[in-house]
């Protein structure tokens, strides 16, 4: 029998609005680049060249499609993804930020680690690079800034009973 998850104190999860928006504009480029690519530059290198960045950008739509069916959960241990991955554990957590210069996704946050985890990214949900953590993309604004207060109050109450 497995054991119970513990119940999410947060759930941030992407904005069907600017997950569609987000899916048709990199599909709308993709096609855009493919049909340039072909018609215009008809069996030259900057054809192939643009062929290839909208293959990419297509592969990029779908990948934002497929990762903004998950949502991220805040738990007392740590900020986690619906499948099951850690995102970042609490006690790891230097701090957050939510600066305007901070380089961060829109409508999220950063979270600014102790030690680095390996690398990883969720387009349009999060990534992961070094002691970086960035949150939001196709997230609503309000719903973000909610997460990020409810991180830096457990890493507050964390730092507070530690010493």
């Amino acid at each position: 029998m497995s054991k119970p998850r513990k119940a999410a104190l947060v759930t941030l999860k992407p904005s069907p609005a600017r997950r569609f928006m987000g899916v048709t504009l990199l599909a709308a480029l993709g096609l855009i680049l493919l049909i340039t690519g072909f018609e215009t530059f008809q069996m030259s290198v900057a054809g192939y060249a643009l062929a290839g960045v909208g293959v990419l950008a297509l592969w990029a739509a779908y990948r934002v499609r497929v990762s903004t069916q998950e949502s991220l959960e805040l738990r007392e241990t740590g900020l986690y993804s619906t499948d099951g991955s850690i995102v970042a554990e609490i006690g790891n957590v230097a701090q957050v930020e939510l600066s305007l210069f901070a380089l961060r996704p829109s409508g999220g946050f950063l979270i600014v680690l102790k030690s680095p985890m390996p690398k990883s990214w969720n387009p349009g949900l999060w990534w992961r690079l070094g002691k970086r953590v960035g949150v939001g993309g196709v997230t609503a604004r309000a719903e973000g800034k909610a997460m990020a207060d409810a991180v830096a109050t457990l890493v507050h109450k964390r730092n507070s009973t530690t010493g």
